[in-house]
């Protein structure tokens, strides 16, 4: 399992989160906010996707256009991230991301924390089941992007 650190878009139950990472012995790989957000929708970025033409390189183009107006306007952002990308880029070239493993837990009992997720990037201790990404190559990032989209009509 591949996600981004956003655990109430993904599932609704805390609880039930931390008992997947927990007890489940299923191997999973976390991107973090810091990895995601070097993953920004850039104005060459944007020329780039642009210069593909094909409909797949329009929508994206748009979609980039709508989301990047709302992030300057709520978060100040001149370049939009692009969070969504980052677990299928993992997938696909994994070599993209910097990777440590880690414990990940579920935070189930906090007022103001509910349902984050954290991860220990202390030192690790052996056999840590999680993978952990932590930064990025945002110039091979985009490559493997603009490259799939390329192959769209």
């Amino acid at each position: 399992m591949v996600r981004v650190f956003d655990p109430w878009t993904q599932i609704d139950s805390p609880a039930a989160l931390e008992e997947l990472f927990r007890a489940s012995g299923i191997e999973n790989s976390n991107i973090t906010p810091e990895a995601n957000l070097q993953a920004l929708a850039t104005p060459d970025v944007r020329a780039r996707l642009a210069a593909l033409g094909g409909r797949a390189a329009v929508l994206g183009g748009e979609l980039l256009d709508f989301f990047g107006a709302r992030y300057l306007q709520h978060q100040g952002f001149a370049a939009p991230p692009v969070h969504d990308l980052c677990p299928m880029v993992h997938l696909v070239a994994p070599e993209v991301f910097t990777t440590v493993e880690a414990p990940v837990a579920v935070e189930v009992a906090g007022a103001l924390t509910l349902g984050r997720t954290v991860v220990d990037l202390r030192d690790s201790p052996p056999g840590a089941r999680h993978v952990v990404g932590v930064s990025m190559d945002a110039e091979r990032f985009w490559d493997v992007v603009l490259e799939a989209v390329a192959r769209l009509p």
